[in-house]
């Protein structure tokens, strides 16, 4: 299905952009042992394939959100601004943002209450590596930053979604590792997380004043808070 999701996106983000421009990043293969087919999508968006974590832990496959942006940022200009979107979104008008200042990155805060809890309950995961909130806002997709401040937060933003899963059993913690990891990444790097709240997901908020749609929502997570830090 992400062949279909990614047909609605190049179709959506063509009516609503004059110019349009994209990159589709796409993973070779999740698992070690996984047999993909060849592949053939005859989709006109530009698109790269790239190598991915290869893992037999599927908490792990999220991982290669950054495995797949570093591959695909790694010759861009560094003044570029980027927006880094899951397959399951489209934009509903024109957000075009031309330039943006480094150590800055607007995204959206939705997700502390519906899945992290980073300021509150689970506050200790985040504080475990960074020590202060001066910097972070529990924000994640969309994220638009410059090419440089991408760079200089995702090696922090890999390691530590490593360092995550390895010593958390709680599954929507494990699951959720990558938002929280870029929390923590964005606080070292004192790269400031602005919240834009823009983007409608279903059924949690209301499309109305919304850029951009975020539509999949996992029924199996939607609920989950984690495990609450005393």
């Amino acid at each position: 299905h992400f062949k279909w999701q990614l047909e609605l996106f190049w179709f959506q983000h063509q009516r609503v952009y004059k110019n349009p421009q994209a990159l589709t990043v796409i993973i070779e293969k999740n698992f070690i042992n996984e047999i993909t087919p060849p592949f053939n999508w005859d989709i006109s968006i530009p698109k790269i394939l790239v190598s991915g974590v290869q893992t037999s832990d599927i908490y792990y496959t999220p991982l290669n959100i950054q495995y797949g942006l570093n591959q695909a940022i790694e010759n861009m200009s560094d003044e570029q601004v980027i927006e880094v979107l899951d397959c399951d979104m489209f934009h509903l008008s024109d957000r075009n943002i031309e330039s943006m200042p480094h150590k800055t990155i607007l995204c959206d805060p939705i997700y502390e209450n519906w899945h992290l809890g980073s300021l509150t309950y689970n506050k200790a995961i985040v504080e475990r590596f960074a020590h202060t909130n001066n910097y972070y806002n529990v924000g994640f997709v969309p994220l638009i930053c410059t090419v440089k401040t991408m760079k200089s937060i995702l090696s922090t933003w890999t390691n530590v979604h490593y360092q995550i899963l390895s010593v958390e059993s709680e599954q929507s913690i494990r699951w959720w590792a990558g938002m929280y990891a870029l929390q923590v990444a964005c606080e070292i790097h004192q790269v400031k997380m602005i919240g834009t709240s823009d983007c409608y997901i279903p059924p949690i908020n209301s499309i109305e004043g919304k850029t951009i749609a975020h539509y999949s929502v996992d029924e199996i997570w939607a609920n989950k808070k984690g495990s609450k830090r005393n």
